[in-house]
């Protein structure tokens, strides 16, 4: 036997390999094996943070545009499992003529309204900030030391805080349909996510634009999160800025670029920009893990800690961003309106069905202010959704296709405000308010009703209405 001719036989499967065979299997199971174990990192697209996801090809207005660029299998397959959608209203109470009476007797259509600007046409600079919660807001929260945010403070000296507004939901996507669309954020959905569906909201920036305004967005995180850029896209932004905007050293933040370097680049860019112009902005830095630099003012031993150092981080960017902004020329026909886009449990650990969870800041600054507000509150409950049919009537643009919404300056009779929770629900209509769960078909202890109240009929009715609206679209 000649060790060169030697040749080993083995069986696999009824079938006969020599020992080179055998060597090219385990290469190519090696191979395979390989694949397998980093496919998960070629379909979420890489190490970074967010996932890639449909909005990365999202580069149009135009929705059969975006289809076209998105991978067809995978569209397919998201269609898929979209179209397990419910398409019977789960959230059903009443007859429709019923729950249909109660909803409209919160929607207030009176073109009865303060009128709280001197100019129709101002540059607007809306401030959406991360988890700014009221409790974070001394005016808001007597119990808050005013140290947290104490150019905050000082601004309200200036502007119309109102002191009684809410978000309707808890994610910073559910935000962007509330305060662009004037859509609540309905159970176990976020509209901003169906792309699909937004073609048939309307969009305060799209609005804008149509009145000449010239509309960019700024965010110094990943703007595939949650459907944003294709979000953004469809609200008609002309100029969207994300995390790739910045330089590499800019990004020292899990998520992004902190807030400094976010206002530094409004500042840069707005002098640019044409008159009229609708800048809108997302801040970050409150988001957790609260990781900023510099001072650590209420120090690190609590995650509330943390939080609060965080809000006074981006409160000191608000100073500086407005210090440096006065100088401009833009400046004094510049209405800033500044929101939280949801609340937050903490600093002061609060129950997740607390509805202060969800109580938030909303402050209008700038010089198309008129004199007699400035420094003034306004005490009308509200809600973040409410903002854009406020906004254009003040500018007296149309605003009827935001079917959810009250004027926030109305001179009527205060309306309810409804909050997500997803798995439940919470109604607020003056002193009373309500917690209701859905599948245990209970009240939680939140509840206070007076034993005459309609307030289990109005906020079951808005559910009802609002669900079924998100279902039509």
């Amino acid at each position: 036997m000649v060790a060169d001719h030697l040749r080993l036989t083995f069986f696999f499967s009824k079938e006969s390999f020599t020992l080179d065979a055998v060597y090219e299997k385990k290469r190519a199971l090696t191979s395979s094996l390989f694949f397998l174990l980093f496919l998960p990192l070629g379909i979420r697209g890489g190490w970074q943070e967010i996932p890639i996801n449909e909005s990365a090809a999202s580069y149009s207005e135009v929705i059969p545009l975006n289809h076209a660029a998105t991978n067809p299998v995978w569209y397919l397959l998201n269609n898929i499992n979209k179209s397990g959608l419910n398409k019977k209203n789960p959230y059903v109470f009443f007859d429709d003529a019923t729950a249909t009476q109660h909803f409209n007797q919160h929607i207030d259509r009176s073109s009865e309204f303060t009128q709280i600007l001197d100019s129709t046409t101002p540059n607007i600079v809306l401030i959406v900030l991360e988890s700014w919660t009221a409790d974070v807001i001394a005016p808001l929260n007597k119990s808050t030391p005013e140290n947290i945010t104490p150019f905050f403070s000082t601004l309200c000296d200036s502007g119309l805080l109102f002191t009684n507004i809410y978000s309707s939901g808890r994610r910073t996507d559910q935000m962007f349909p509330s305060v662009l669309c004037g859509f609540p954020s309905p159970p176990n959905h976020s509209v901003a996510r169906f792309s699909d569906k937004l073609q048939h909201l309307p969009f305060l920036s799209k609005d804008l634009s149509k009145a000449g305004y010239q509309n960019s967005f700024y965010y110094g995180g990943e703007l595939g999160f949650a459907n944003m850029n294709t979000f953004l896209h469809q609200a008609g932004f002309s100029s969207i800025s994300g995390k790739d905007n910045y330089l590499p050293k800019q990004i020292y933040s899990k998520w992004g670029a902190h807030d400094e370097h976010l206002f530094n680049k409004i500042l840069i860019e707005s002098d640019k920009k044409k008159n009229p112009f609708f800048t809108m902005l997302l801040t970050l830095s409150t988001h957790e893990p609260f990781d900023v630099l510099g001072e650590k003012k209420f120090g690190e031993s609590t995650e509330g800690d943390k939080f609060k150092n965080a809000a006074y981080y981006t409160d000191q960017c608000l100073k500086n961003f407005f210090e440096s902004a006065r100088k401009t020329k833009w400046y004094s026909n510049t209405l800033f309106i500044l929101v939280a886009d949801h609340g937050h449990m903490l600093p002061l650990k609060r129950d997740y069905y607390d509805t202060a969870t969800y109580r938030i800041p909303l402050l209008w600054v700038g010089g198309p202010l008129k004199q007699e507000f400035k420094g003034k509150q306004n005490n009308q409950l509200g809600g973040q959704h409410e903002i854009a049919y406020t906004l254009l009537q003040q500018l007296h643009l149309n605003a009827t296709e935001y079917a959810y919404s009250n004027n926030l300056l109305s001179q009527g009779k205060s309306k309810g405000v409804y909050l997500n929770y997803d798995s439940g629900f919470g109604w607020k209509e003056g002193d009373e308010q309500l917690v209701y769960l859905y599948s245990e078909k209970k009240y939680l202890p939140y509840t206070h009703l007076s034993s005459d109240s309609t307030a289990i009929l109005n906020g079951k009715s808005f559910v009802q209405k609002l669900y079924q609206g998100f279902l039509d679209l």
